[in-house]
């Protein structure tokens, strides 16, 4: 009978004491990684530029555009910058037509753009505002002294790539573990005892 109430308190003594001892063995566990946004980045996105428009009003006619865009494209689409282009008429032979310097605000795929320039046909300063999209224009000018000429035209602008977001990745081990020297894996530590 002693025997059997010592098995007994030896079986008693391992069940208590093994949740005690649970997950003392086997592998260590893995880091856990965790990615945050830390802030957005930004590219600068140059390009020279060619066309074609429809201009209508007082002279309605096709002219060549050519141009250059300057702009920053930001991760979260946003585009903003600044352009310059110039207008050739094709009608009664090609010559100059319009300078346009316009600032430009918009998203990757649709800027709107607002300016002011110089009409070489009407010798006079105008205000011009319009919209691009993927290799599509529209938009008007007021020339001053002669009125509103509207436009829309075709040109080799698409749309922008936007860059990904700024990102922070750390890693971290559950205790009693810490992160190995490589970073990639958790390593337990040792503590020291006391006598």
């Amino acid at each position: 009978m002693k025997t059997l109430i010592r098995i007994a308190g030896i079986a008693l003594l391992g069940a208590s004491a093994g949740p005690a001892l649970a997950g003392k063995g086997g592998p260590p566990p893995t880091p856990t990684f965790t990615t945050v946004v830390i802030g957005q980045d930004k590219v600068g996105d140059d390009e020279f530029f060619a066309g074609i428009n429809w201009q209508f009003g007082a002279n309605s006619q096709a002219e060549i555009v050519v141009g250059y865009r300057d702009v920053n494209v930001h991760s979260d689409g946003d585009v903003d910058g600044a352009g310059i282009d110039f207008t050739f008429p094709i009608k009664d032979g090609l010559k100059f037509g319009e300078m346009r310097v316009k600032a430009i605000d918009g998203q990757d795929d649709w800027q709107g753009e607002l300016g002011l320039g110089w009409s070489f046909l009407h010798q006079g300063f105008l205000l011009t505002g319009g919209a691009q999209a993927s290799f599509v224009t529209l938009g008007t000018d007021y020339v001053f002294g002669t009125g509103w000429e509207p436009y829309i035209g075709a040109n080799s602008i698409g749309d922008y790539d936007v860059p990904p977001y700024l990102t922070q990745t750390t890693a971290s081990c559950p205790a009693p573990y810490v992160l190995s020297g490589n970073g990639q894996a958790c390593v337990l530590t040792v503590m020291p005892t006391s006598n």
